[in-house]
């Protein structure tokens, strides 16, 4: 795939980031830049409905008190409301 604009813009812009990058996702040639999906980055994220297992919780994690907990949970109520 090559990328190719009608003002340099564009081109100066990749070409800065190819050069900062650790990994480019391609290289320039005489054409412009040409793009290798092959250096893409590949996130395989997998589904996790249905997952049964809960959050890792340290087994010496304080303990919250009462008052806290009922501070902190409406807290989290009054940030539900305003987003909704």
């Amino acid at each position: 795939m090559l990328i190719q604009t009608k003002k340099g813009g564009d081109f100066k812009r990749i070409r800065e980031y190819e050069r900062q990058s650790l990994k480019p996702y391609g290289k320039f040639v005489r054409s412009g830049f040409k793009f290798d999906k092959e250096k893409l980055p590949f996130y395989d994220i997998p589904d996790l409905s249905g997952f049964e297992l809960r959050p890792y919780v340290e087994y010496n994690a304080l303990k919250l008190s009462d008052s806290l907990k009922n501070h902190q949970t409406q807290v989290n109520k009054d940030k539900i409301e305003k987003l909704t």
